[in-house]
């Protein structure tokens, strides 16, 4: 049968009168030996990697695709830090098939791998396993750091400076700011704000004009960034400047 995939069948009769009839049919067969079956993992967290605020979440949603002979209802098992997490494949918005199944979060921080398997039978009764696996890695910590340059040259504010509407205060920004990030600047009780920007030295920075009579006033710049890195931590840093006033020659 398998070699020939044809059955011909024949059949020869006599009725009563002794007149003789011949019938034949013929069929057709197919060979399926093999099942077929992949499956994927998207990115998890959005970008592969778990940063604080998601390593507080008790569970962590991992999804995928599945596909060759896959059908509605296998079963996925997702093995994560030696536990295993299972789901059924389901049809998706896009139409593929997939699955979404959650996985303990302090198991993905700590074992910082996903295996995904599933078998599935097809129609004719073969089946076929998929596997994959999916790295995660955590960063639950950013960096900022601020510094102020001397203010109007040598941080003491004379009598022709003292005239001006504003003075610039500059300073740069390291860590993980960049650029378009707030500064804020506050002199005598009052916020002044600007974002950073590139320098002219490569470094990232900042000039922020703010009001000589607080400037006067208060003798003191406080300043302020808070920003996000790529993992979504945040971090804040300050800094702190003084100014004195001169304003009589001798």
């Amino acid at each position: 049968m398998a070699n020939g995939q044809q059955v011909h069948a024949t059949i020869t009769t006599t009725d009563g009168a002794g007149n003789t009839a011949t019938a034949t049919a013929d069929h057709s067969v197919s060979l399926d030996y093999v099942a077929t079956a992949d499956i994927t993992i998207h990115q998890i967290s959005g970008d592969d990697i778990l940063n604080a605020a998601e390593s507080q979440k008790p569970t962590t949603t991992i999804s995928g695709t599945v596909g060759g002979d896959a059908r509605v209802h296998d079963v996925v098992t997702l093995t994560v830090n030696g536990h295993e997490f299972t789901g059924t494949v389901q049809p998706m918005p896009n139409g593929q098939l997939g699955y979404a199944i959650d996985v303990n979060t302090a198991d993905l921080a700590n074992g910082q791998q996903v295996h995904a398997s599933i078998t599935t039978t097809d129609y004719a009764g073969n089946t076929a396993t998929a596997t994959a696996d999916h790295g995660v890695s955590v960063d639950y910590v950013a960096t900022a750091d601020i510094t102020i340059h001397q203010i109007a040259v040598d941080d003491i504010i004379n009598a022709t400076e003292s005239m001006k509407p504003t003075t610039t205060v500059t300073g740069t920004v390291g860590g993980d700011a960049r650029v378009h990030d707030v500064i804020t600047l506050t002199v005598n009780g009052h916020e002044f704000t600007g974002t950073v920007q590139p320098m002219p030295d490569g470094h990232l920075g900042y000039a922020i004009d703010v009001n000589t009579a607080d400037l006067a006033n208060g003798q003191q710049v406080h300043a302020t960034i808070t920003t996000t890195d790529g993992a979504g931590n945040t971090a804040t840093a300050t800094a702190d400047h003084s100014v004195s006033l001169d304003y009589v020659a001798t």
